[in-house]
C-alpha cells in the first residue's frame, strides 16, 4: 500500500521514512494523482485545520484513501491536537490510525505498522 504524507516542518517525513516503506509520496502541491489505495499521514495547520494542500489533494484523491496518521504536537496544541487528521478520517469514513506527537517514538512506529499490516 502507497504512503502519501503531507510535512512542514520536516516530522511527518521522518517518521514516514522511519517506517522504511518503499511507495512514499509527498503532497507538495496538492495537485498530486494517486491511482490506488493509500494511507495518508498529515499534520495540523492553523487550529486544528486540515492543511488546504492536503484538502486539494483529497478533493482528487479521496477514493482511494485507506486510512490516516495524524501528527501535531501536544506541547504547542495541547487542544487541536491532532485534528486535522481526524477531521479527514471523519469526512471520509476511514479509520483513524494513530495520533503521533511531534516525530513520533520506536512505540508509534511499530503501533503504526501492526495497524497497517491489520489494514492490509
Amino acid at each position: 500500500m502507497k504512503i502519501v504524507y503531507a510535512s512542514r516542518q520536516g516530522k511527518t517525513k521522518e517518521l514516514v521514512q522511519a517506517l522504511g516503506f518503499d511507495q512514499t509520496l509527498q503532497i507538495e502541491s496538492g495537485q498530486e494523482v494517486v491511482n490506488e489505495p493509500f494511507v495518508l499521514f498529515t499534520y495540523s495547520d492553523k487550529v486544528g485545520e486540515t492543511p488546504d494542500l492536503v484538502s486539494q489533494f483529497l478533493e482528487r484523491n479521496h477514493q482511494n484513501l485507506q486510512a490516516v496518521v495524524a501528527t501535531g504536537s501536544l506541547e504547542r496544541h495541547r487542544e487541536t491536537f491532532c485534528f486535522g487528521g481526524q477531521k479527514v478520517a471523519l469526512k471520509y469514513g476511514v479509520p483513524l490510525l494513530a495520533t503521533i506527537n511531534g516525530r513520533g517514538s520506536k512505540t508509534d512506529e511499530a503501533k503504526i505498522l501492526e495497524a497497517l499490516a491489520q489494514l492490509g
